[in-house]
């Protein structure tokens, strides 16, 4: 997974964000919100958050946590956090482009 952020700002620890995230092999991707778990000076750690949920298997369902407060954190819908994977970003590497979003 490739992130594409911006040097515009600092995003802060616990916070939604919306980032463009290509897809692995792939020239295309799309914006997407993901949680800032760490961001320090070399590198961003998250988890991805998503909608999909429903038809998850009951092994990956254990690893989302739902988001109550969705609306309130301005998703567009009912969203859960993927824990299953966390990742970590290089901010030498990448030229930086977020939108903070709740």
């Amino acid at each position: 997974m490739i992130i594409r952020l911006s040097r515009l700002g600092w995003m802060k620890m616990n916070k939604i964000v919306s980032m463009y995230v290509a897809y692995v092999g792939k020239p295309e991707g799309k914006r997407r919100p993901v949680l800032i778990i760490e961001n320090s000076e070399n590198e961003v750690l998250f988890y991805a958050i998503t909608s999909k949920f429903e038809h998850k298997s009951e092994r990956i369902k254990k690893l989302y946590f739902h988001i109550n407060d969705w609306q309130d954190s301005n998703l567009k819908k009912e969203s859960w956090i993927d824990t299953g994977t966390l990742f970590v970003l290089s901010k030498e590497k990448i030229d930086f482009k977020y939108k903070d979003i709740g």
